[in-house]
């Protein structure tokens, strides 16, 4: 009886989350919740470090997968969301973390074939309940793949990105347009796109093209008061086959 008890509480610890445990879980979440996803990212890897045995250390992981897609690092939250298969093979994240892949590769990256590839192995290791829901959409986006044509035209678009670089010299979101714009001069622009969106709220789209007109660029600089300064608030990217 002794040892069937000793037994008992060992298999309680180990599934049970304690309070600090919990709580640092809980404020990592949160920041990212408030649109904070480079702090959450490094507040959730001492986490799991921290805890690398925790329940809660696959929701971590995955949730460092999320924060990166926020940040538009598409193929870094990929990788991200790869560990939490690869590391917690048996958690009920693993199979999420697959669907969450597949997402990101259709409708981020429009690489068709490893979005397909994803799917399928998502709907073959997924056994959750819970996992029912996210089934059925995986089986439904299989049923209606897009033809040859509209891939082709999805991959032609322009994708969302953090940052480019321009002659050596980083673009990215938040900078300043007047801190910006000595980089970008000497290079064909099109007449701005200019957008009102609240009373206070103005954007300006500019559209370069680099490389001999292989790439195009649109940036998107906005403000939010009458008298406040341009900050980049939007960068798209486009490479001409």
């Amino acid at each position: 009886m002794k040892i069937i008890i000793i037994i008992l509480v060992l298999l309680m610890s180990c599934s049970t989350i304690g309070a600090s445990e919990q709580s640092e879980y809980d404020t990592a979440n949160d920041i990212w919740y408030n649109g904070q996803p480079k702090k959450a990212i490094s507040l959730l890897r001492e986490f799991i470090k921290k805890y690398p045995k925790s329940n809660l250390a696959d929701d971590a992981q995955s949730l460092i997968g999320t924060a990166f897609g926020n940040l538009n690092q598409y193929e870094r939250a990929i990788s991200e969301y790869r560990k939490v298969a690869k590391n917690y093979p048996t958690s009920n994240m693993a199979a999420l973390s697959i669907y969450n892949m597949a997402h990101t590769y259709y409708y981020s990256i429009a690489d068709f074939d490893s979005a397909k590839a994803c799917y399928k192995r998502f709907i073959q290791t997924a056994h959750s309940s819970s996992d029912d829901k996210w089934v059925n959409i995986a089986k439904e986006q299989l049923a209606d793949w897009p033809s040859e044509k509209k891939q082709t035209k999805e991959k032609n678009s322009f994708k969302s990105t953090s940052s480019i670089r321009v002659d050596g010299k980083k673009i990215s979101f938040g900078m300043l347009a007047d801190s910006v714009f000595p980089i970008l001069n000497e290079y064909k622009r099109s007449e701005p796109k200019t957008t009102q969106i609240w009373d206070y709220t103005l954007t300006v789209t500019h559209y370069y093209a680099f490389d001999n007109g292989k790439i195009l660029v649109n940036i998107t600089f906005e403000r939010d008061d009458e008298n406040g300064p341009y900050k980049i608030s939007g960068i798209e990217r486009k490479v001409l086959k």
